[in-house]
């Protein structure tokens, strides 16, 4: 019997059927964009279309999939979801030659050995990366490879490669690079054809228009069909009542303020969550979300509480994620979170608080309520903390106004809700240009021993993290030059202020590497700059 695209999809989904959407991306030719609401499974979508089309042999379909993520947490979660479709294509397609899966983040590594996807280019391959991994490279500067590599992955990631930009409203600086490369590759003639598709649920595809780009179809809401809305009614339609909480919010960011500010936000939380379901609170920074967190528990305890932020190891990311994903408590469980449960992460609640954030981040907030439409007619209720403008750190004023404005014009939230509102755009960054793009041909260092930096095309400049890793060093002595590299497991995200902080302190010891004297140099708060990797004495703390 031959199989059909639902039967293929259904082997991968659990049993589940694929949506008339996802049932057109594998069997048309691939779009430029797709404009998916929240909870309607586009990874899934990809993932499953490209299996297909390698299986069926399609001559339009690129030999690698590069699907580009802005954060590694979707990155995680992304490389778990391949594996399983992986699977679910060498059993429909016996005939075909493994696929490799490799995963380009940060603090992962091959060592110095090539991966099988470069060895073997022939082969069909999934990527999956963050941007920074995968847009220097596509610059020819990659990140934590040989200067001696970076024409190779050049050349292979610019030639029979179908690139997935995901969560576009999140990348910043990579949004306008990427629509540049693709148009320099449609310029330049490659030896094989290469293709783009960019997605989001906030995705507004004149947000792609660059001085030498300029997308297809700039004029629609979504890509749902009325046969995707009539199946997914319950998706479209799902109650999502919203609500401006009463609350002063400034001052919220230290001091007393922030002590106030969390004790009376912890109150509302006691008082909104419900048993056997999950409430979730998103706070904008780190710091307010740990000073609610304490504060909430500070108060008689109802339920289980789970604290989820960028700034944890990988080992503790992942037992918040795993607690995440477990049976709700219940007495019910109140998730305290910042931007890192925005996007991709599958999970919902029955009540949401979020404060005020720019407009597309709020509707990634709004899926994670009644997200599967298990709230029923009952519905579900979120909840929103308007911030002045001295707290918009890390948005914008602008962005709260524009934001604002939509919220106090809305009653409800859910998908039909929301669908004809005009997403706000992201901020502009650097426009890589043709001549950039030959310059970046010469790999030679200049004459000061530095190489082009091309960080302004690849992430936003007030991206300032920098990553630490503990290890115990003899007193008086640097690390072996020799030492194995810092491993991903290691290595926690820091604000570069919080590591100048530490570095401050007496008696703390840090080192960072120095690829041309090849040791470890001691460094102090001064020398700390964006994307550093410290080795810090694990007797210093920290």
């Amino acid at each position: 019997m031959t199989m059909n695209f639902e039967t293929f999809f259904s082997s991968g989904a659990g049993g589940k059927k694929p949506r008339p959407y996802q049932e057109r991306l594998a069997e048309e030719d691939w779009p430029e964009t797709r404009i998916i609401p929240t909870g309607f499974g586009k990874t899934a979508a990809v993932l499953a279309a490209w299996l297909w089309k390698i299986g069926k042999r399609d001559p339009g379909t690129p030999q690698r999939l590069i699907y580009c993520l802005p954060m590694r947490t979707l990155v995680e979660q992304t490389e778990v979801a391949a594996k399983e479709w992986i699977a679910a294509a060498e059993k429909a397609f016996p005939d075909l030659a493994p696929i490799h899966l490799d995963v380009l983040i940060g603090g992962r590594s091959n060592g110095r050995r090539l991966p099988e996807w470069m060895l073997q280019p022939e082969r069909p391959a999934i990527l999956i990366g963050t941007q920074d991994m995968l847009v220097s490279a596509a610059l020819m500067r990659g990140y934590g490879v040989s200067r001696y590599r970076w024409p190779v992955d050049f050349a292979l990631l610019h030639n029979g490669t179908l690139w997935v930009f995901d969560e576009v409203q999140l990348m910043g600086a990579a949004l306008p690079t990427s629509a540049q490369l693709q148009e320099f590759r449609r310029r330049f003639g490659m030896a094989r054809e290469s293709r783009t598709l960019w997605m989001s649920a906030t995705l507004d595809p004149s947000w792609l228009k660059t001085v030498d780009f300029t997308p297809e179809d700039i004029s629609r809401q979504h890509d749902l069909s009325q046969a995707d809305l009539h199946e997914a009614g319950h998706l479209w339609r799902g109650v999502k009542r919203l609500h401006r909480l009463d609350m002063t919010a400034s001052p919220a960011s230290r001091g007393d303020g922030l002590t106030r500010y969390a004790a009376e936000l912890a109150e509302q939380i006691h008082t909104l969550a419900k048993p056997r379901t999950n409430t979730i609170v998103f706070l904008n920074t780190v710091a307010r979300a740990q000073a609610v967190f304490d504060a909430f528990n500070n108060k008689s305890p109802i339920g289980e509480a789970i604290l989820v932020h960028s700034r944890f190891r990988k080992k503790e990311r992942d037992e918040r994620m795993d607690a995440l994903k477990s049976e709700t408590p219940s007495a019910g469980r109140v998730v305290i979170t910042t931007q890192a449960l925005e996007a991709g992460i599958d999970v919902s609640s029955r009540v949401l608080i979020t404060e005020l954030a720019p407009w597309s981040s709020l509707v990634q907030r709004f899926g994670r309520c009644n997200r599967y439409g298990e709230c029923g007619r009952e519905g579900a209720d979120v909840f929103w903390v308007d911030m002045p403008e001295q707290e918009e750190a890390p948005y914008t004023a602008q962005e709260f106004g524009e934001a604002r404005e939509k919220l106090e014009h809305l009653s409800a939230c859910g998908p039909a809700d929301i669908a004809a509102i005009a997403p706000s755009a992201p901020k502009r960054g650097a426009v890589i240009r043709r001549r950039d793009v030959l310059d970046l041909y010469d790999t030679d260092p200049d004459l000061s021993g530095f190489d082009v930096d091309v960080s302004l095309y690849v992430r936003d400049a007030s991206d300032t993290d920098v990553r630490l890793f503990w290890r115990h060093v003899e007193e008086g002595k640097e690390p072996a030059f020799d030492a194995p590299a810092p491993d991903r497991a290691e290595l926690c995200p820091a604000p570069i202020g919080g590591a100048k902080q530490l570095l401050s302190r007496a008696g703390v010891r840090a080192w960072v590497w120095n690829g041309r004297e090849r040791r470890w140099l001691g460094i102090g708060k001064t020398g700390v700059f964006p994307g550093m990797t410290l080795w810090v004495d694990r007797a210093s703390g920290g």
